[in-house]
């Protein structure tokens, strides 16, 4: 023990007939096993690629809800917003038609 050197503790010793870690040792076989399972990934990339665009947006649009989702309010605000979208829809409509209306009618 008096031999004991620091540098040796910097390893992670294991035990004799123990099954080493196969990590990036086989990269032949982690790129076969990569290529054999891509049909499979692709969904769980894609699916990790729209969460990422969600949140990067969520992130940009941070000022735009005072209230945290699960907050009693926020769907409220959430209702409000959406309904006062409809309503300028709606507005932009019945224009578009009187409009029309009016044209028709001059017309006659």
């Amino acid at each position: 023990m008096e031999n004991f050197d620091i540098t040796s503790t910097k390893f992670v010793k294991y035990p004799p007939n123990s099954n080493l870690p196969k990590g990036l040792v086989n990269s032949k076989i982690l790129k076969n096993n990569f290529l054999t399972n891509s049909a499979s990934m692709m969904p769980k990339i894609e699916d990790f690629n729209q969460m990422f665009r969600d949140r990067a947006n969520s992130m940009l649009n941070m000022n735009e809800s005072i209230f945290p989702p699960g907050h009693p309010l926020y769907n409220h605000e959430r209702s409000i917003s959406a309904l006062k979208e409809v309503n300028d829809k709606l507005v932009k409509e019945n224009l578009e038609l009187k409009k029309k209306l009016q044209t028709k009618t001059s017309t006659n």
